[in-house]
């Protein structure tokens, strides 16, 4: 008798991971950002820093919950440097990082203790227009 597969965990959703270095973004433009954690506990940071040397930003500090999401706030054109970071509890875990812009997802990426590169931090360029 086959096994029966489980069901995907919200971090294995989402369609095909999407990994731009800079996404552009109009003032009028809604811009979500969000973080799935699954199979672990984290604790989970985002920040926003306008580039070269703006002042940082807090999104999100947040602690063992399964999700974690903040709209962008209203910004002025300029380049701004979106990063954060997942410190998970214990193995396996798996992560979901995506940027939601007007209703579209523009950036999606996924990391899994299982991967290759399990570094569970990133950044994203965000310009403005």
């Amino acid at each position: 008798m086959a096994k029966k597969k489980s069901a995907p965990t919200p971090c294995e959703l989402g369609g095909p991971e999407l990994l731009p270095l800079e996404v552009r973004v109009r003032q009028s433009e809604v811009a979500t950002f969000t973080i799935h954690v699954c199979r672990t506990n984290a604790e989970v940071s985002a920040s926003l820093q306008a580039i070269p040397n703006g002042a940082v930003q807090q999104l999100f500090v947040t602690s063992g919950q399964a999700m974690s999401t903040a709209d962008l706030p209203a910004l002025p054109p300029g380049r701004y440097a979106l990063f954060w970071s997942i410190l998970t509890a214990a193995t396996p875990w798996q992560t979901r990082a995506d940027l939601v812009v007007a209703g579209t997802t523009r950036f999606l990426r996924r990391k899994s203790s299982a991967s290759g590169h399990p570094v569970n931090m990133g950044f994203l360029l965000i310009e403005v227009v």
